[in-house]
């Protein structure tokens, strides 16, 4: 237990108003915490070990010092308790250190319980990047808000000690050191002792709530176990059941509802959402991926109870961006550094979200003492969604052979949870293949018990494309409590393909890998066209790849349309950036042997000619391989070849591997595939289609 000794000082000395002469900056900080009525905590880092002491002051002009508190043994991280204050008052401090002294700062204690204005400043992932979190911080500061917020990833890697200061406590430190900065465990803190050591809390005390003035704020850590019945969760419906101020404000990490184009469903929206609705929170702010985030009010549409909660995802501190895509929950949404700023005035809160260079982004209005207009959500689909997908996803994909003239196919499905409704079922968007028009029905259902939809199509197999979508729609049954914006959902439940089987032949004369595509032994390769986006359901016209192989290892060339302008001079320069492939306009192949399903070798690159490579996701794999790209008259082109040696081979194998080819394209933030993969819950089967390697005859 540490010891401190308390100086009380009868005779007014003066707390200079002005820079000390001898003042100087600590390593880091100071930095305030646990701000209550009645106390806070002061804490700075020495660059070696030292007694500190705080030194309090009040009074307007800051003069007049009240008392010092000293530590009684020497340390490093200095963590001062001060206490005997009074609320909602402003006190002026400094601390001194091995005969430093630094410059004085000021904070104002909590406001009583129940009190009805004050101003929060929220963001989050400002990791990487200290400019920009310096630039941030900077505009935050005008604000002069009471407290802040932070989302999580506050350092590229919490485990190392050098992260910490110039990535966040040097850009942090005008903020700091007069507001409580509260934040929550990010995933690049990596449950780091150092974390809990900055900001005062037990080890392993990653969830926690706070009472300011008339908002209970609940910190939760969503990279611990989330579900109920965890430790987590048995607190979380603790502290739900405690009496409700005028507001509820959570906040995590990972995103609920998240708004990026590609990252799956994060397990929290499904352990967390329908308590917090249940339950009076207002919203729930997060950060994890790189953008700005608002949704519309998402609850229980049937339950006239149900206020819904706001969703917002601020994660622009400074971390290297994300896109976005339009959701049915989404209100705005922008790939923008930013802070949010929320004034409090009782029920009512005012939002104003702020770019990097103090351009207004986006401004809302949150009321709950009037009735709301704003777009609804209705949860009960959303979870209905997720269970029809459940259903669907298992679904094996099926290769359709050449000589099929007709297909059926029939698919089981949950009914919507809780409620009789009748549905209405709807093929949408197929190719004249199917007979979509005489397959629609009205099917009654009952809680708990699967209904059955059917289609059928007839022609030749080659016609199948693009596979229609089915849409269901509850049609009939009890009426929702409010109107919603997600009355129908989309599936996509044919798992059928044409595209199973690349027979790559061994090119007898030299490719030269340059982007030209001008080698005489392209002429023999295999074509591989016939692309799809969307489960199937668009036809994709703009690439065609070819696939052989020599002595030294596959040789793979593409040719893309692309509608995006110089497309050499577009997309990443650094090897190994991750999101490459979803972001920039790029040409992939994944390959998995027969006998290792878990295990597959991923090779990208992008316009520029920037190669990109995983094993198994593991990104410092990088295996020495060719990769070049040129302009051409519609687009762009590449060629690839991958030495067997770095898929752990010594020549062709003798046995069929699994193989997916892959275009992203830039400009419609799409994904073509050569094989669909059928994926709708984050489990996609890359590997359906099979590559045979055939020797010369």
């Amino acid at each position: 237990m540490r010891s401190f000794f308390l100086l009380f000082l009868p005779i007014p000395l003066e707390l200079a108003a002005v820079r000390p002469l001898l003042a100087d900056d600590p390593y880091i900080g100071p930095y305030i915490q646990a701000l209550e009525q009645d106390s806070v905590t002061i804490l700075w880092e020495t660059d070696s070990p030292a007694v500190g002491e705080v030194e309090i002051g009040e009074n307007g002009d800051g003069k007049k010092l009240l008392f010092i508190v000293r530590e009684a043994e020497m340390r490093t991280i200095h963590n001062v308790p001060v206490g005997g204050l009074a609320s909602d008052t402003r006190y002026f401090y400094r601390v001194r250190w091995d005969g430093k002294v630094s410059d004085r700062f000021s904070f104002r204690t909590r406001p009583p319980e129940g009190t009805r204005h004050f101003r929060i400043a929220a963001y989050g992932d400002s990791r990487s990047n200290p400019p920009v979190h310096t630039e941030i911080v900077r505009r935050m500061v005008e604000f002069e808000p009471d407290v802040v917020l932070h989302t999580g990833d506050l350092v590229a890697d919490g485990t190392k000690k050098e992260h910490w200061k110039p990535q966040f406590f040097d850009p942090l430190r005008p903020l700091a050191a007069q507001a409580p900065v509260i934040p929550c465990m990010g995933n690049h803190e990596n449950n780091s002792g150092l974390y809990y050591q900055y900001f005062n809390r037990a080890d392993g005390e990653s969830w926690f709530s706070y009472r300011w003035a008339n908002v209970h704020f609940l910190v939760l850590d969503s990279q611990k176990p989330v579900k109920s019945g965890t430790e987590q969760f048995h607190w979380l419906e603790k502290e739900l059941a405690t009496p409700k101020p005028d507001w509820r404000i959570v906040f995590c990490h990972y995103p609920m509802f998240s708004c990026h184009p590609t990252r799956d469903v994060n397990e929290n929206r499904w352990a967390w959402q329908d308590l917090f609705d249940r339950t009076g929170v207002d919203l729930v702010l997060t950060g994890h991926d790189h953008y700005y985030h608002r949704t519309h009010r998402i609850g229980r549409a049937w339950d006239p109870t149900s206020r819904g909660v706001y969703h917002i995802t601020t994660a622009g501190g400074g971390a290297s961006l994300y896109p976005v895509e339009q959701k049915i929950y989404t209100a705005k949404a922008e790939s923008v550094h930013h802070f949010m700023i929320l004034d409090i005035d009782g029920k009512r809160l005012e939002g104003e979200v702020l770019s990097v260079d103090g351009k207004l982004i986006d401004t809302f209005t949150i009321d709950r003492a009037a009735p709301e207009q704003t777009p609804f959500v209705s949860y009960e689909m959303v979870q209905w969604e997720k269970a029809l997908n459940e259903a669907i996803d298992p679904i094996q994909p099926e290769a359709i052979g050449a000589g099929e003239g007709r297909i059926e196919r029939k698919v089981k499905l949950p009914a919507l949870s809780g409620y009789d409704a009748s549905i209405s079922v709807r093929w949408t968007g197929g190719s004249s293949f199917w007979a979509a028009d005489l397959c629609e029905s009205i099917v009654p259902t009952v809680p708990d018990k699967p209904f059955e939809v059917a289609i059928w199509g007839e022609g030749s197999p080659q016609a199948m494309y693009p596979l229609p979508r089915l849409e269901l729609t509850p049609v009939r049954g009890p009426a929702a409590a409010k109107a919603f914006v997600n009355p129908s959902i989309v599936l996509h439940p044919l798992r059928v393909s044409t595209n199973r089987l690349l027979r790559a032949p061994k090119l007898s004369t030299e490719v030269k890998v340059d982007g030209k595509l001008d080698d005489a032994a392209w002429s023999r390769a295999a074509i591989a066209n016939g692309f799809t986006r969307d489960f199937g359901t668009i036809r994709s016209g703009r690439e065609a790849f070819q696939v052989g192989y020599d002595d030294k290892g596959i040789l793979v060339a593409a040719r893309i349309r692309s509608l995006i302008e110089k497309p050499k001079d577009q997309g990443a320069k650094d090897k190994d950036t991750r999101h490459m492939y979803r972001t920039d306009e790029s040409v992939s192949i994944i390959l998995s042997p027969p006998t290792l399903r878990q295990v597959y070798f991923f090779f990208c690159g992008n316009s520029r000619g920037t190669r990109f490579d995983s094993l198994s996701n593991v990104i410092p794999w990088n295996p020495d391989w060719e990769f070049a790209t040129a302009d051409s008259e519609n687009g762009w082109q590449a060629e690839a070849r991958i030495p067997w040696i770095a898929l752990g081979l010594q020549g062709p194998p003798h046995d069929v591997w699994r193989v997916n080819l892959f275009h992203w394209d830039a400009r419609d933030k799409a994904l073509s595939e050569w094989t669909a993969t059928y994926s709708s819950l984050g489990t996609a089967r890359k590997f359906d289609a099979e590559i045979e390697f055939v020797p010369v005859p």
